[in-house]
């Protein structure tokens, strides 16, 4: 069995780091001082942050090596069982199934 959490999880969230920085300083500069960067940019930037964010939990092959790591592993941590509860759980209501 591949290991869900080298090939998949931890390279998805390593990429994600660059991207929740620099949200949070478009953040920042928005709610600081709106002049530095107006609500049309902010918010152009705010919905594709959401979306890259949200597209790892949307994604069904990712759902499905979650559901079946789950049912298989037997030797998950518990930070490793709650990971993946998470994922399972925000492609649940995300209407995958």
């Amino acid at each position: 069995m591949k290991n869900i959490f080298t090939e998949i999880i931890n390279p998805l969230e390593h990429l994600q780091s660059p991207l929740e920085l620099t949200w949070a300083l478009a953040k920042v500069l928005y709610l600081g001082n709106s002049s530095l960067m107006p609500t049309k940019q902010y918010m152009h930037i705010h919905n594709r942050a959401l979306q890259a964010r949200c597209s790892k939990f949307i994604s069904v092959p990712i759902y499905k090596a979650v559901e079946k790591t789950k049912k298989e592993a037997t030797n998950l941590t518990e930070e490793e069982t709650r990971l993946l509860s998470k994922y399972e759980l925000e492609g649940r209501l995300n209407g995958l199934q």
